[in-house]
């Protein structure tokens, strides 16, 4: 009885422990397909205080980075025609 209670509680801390993990995996992923498309506006949204976070601002500076000079180079175009 107590090795199903122990078997079980082992299995919630898991599940638990592997979505926590996932999920932010899992929306970084999704908003770096939304830049490949050439869509920047999309944002994982991770706020916690560690690499995934940092990971998560990474992203958001490069997707600013890239809207910028690609807007720049419309403008550029726009002035040489």
């Amino acid at each position: 009885m107590a090795g199903s209670a122990l078997l079980l509680l082992v299995l919630f801390l898991w599940f638990a422990l592997h979505r926590l993990l996932t999920r932010p995996v899992q929306a970084l992923v999704k908003t770096t397909r939304t830049f490949s498309e050439g869509d920047y506006r999309a944002s994982a949204n991770i706020t916690a205080k560690n690499e995934m976070g940092e990971l998560s601002i990474a992203l958001d500076t490069m997707a600013e980075t890239a809207q910028e000079r690609e807007q720049a180079q419309v403008r550029s175009r726009r002035l040489a025609q």
